[in-house]
């Protein structure tokens, strides 16, 4: 829970929601990832594979858990004005996590072979141009 959640809280804390901060955030975290071979998503998977309600419970606390404070650091940037009014914050929490997830899944099966962050990079931009509009960009490229 704490390697998922850490720099969520401190961006939060900071009160400075933007959207290079998280990107910043996601980053750290792939590269934590990549640093542990993925072993906190993989975990997560064996756990859920292994049937055991107690343990699922657990899972699915961290990652609600998660996916409430990614929704609270969305729904800041949308009342700043960085992101599309018509987000539903939970719903881009969830793909945010769910491509994550994936990522890591994928690279896992290819046994690490290629560069996590280079594979997130373009998965980034693909999420912002889609939560973004063109206004909105264009005015965070000139500050």
């Amino acid at each position: 829970d704490e390697m998922l959640t850490a720099d969520l809280e401190l961006t939060a804390d900071k009160n400075n929601g933007s959207m290079v901060m998280l990107d910043s955030i996601l980053q750290r975290h792939i590269a934590a990832i990549a640093q542990r071979e993925g072993i906190s998503f993989l975990v997560f998977a064996e756990i859920i594979s292994m049937g055991n309600n107690e343990l699922n419970q657990k899972v699915e606390t961290v990652i609600n858990n998660h996916l409430k404070r990614l929704a609270n650091l969305i729904s800041q940037l949308i009342d700043a004005g960085e992101l599309k009014k018509d987000i539903d914050p939970q719903v881009a929490a969830t793909m945010l996590f769910s491509t994550i997830q994936g990522l890591v899944n994928l690279w896992a099966v290819n046994n690490y072979r290629f560069n996590l962050t280079e594979r997130y990079l373009p998965l980034w931009g693909m999420f912002q141009g889609l939560i973004t509009d063109n206004q909105t960009m264009k005015a965070a490229r000139n500050n």
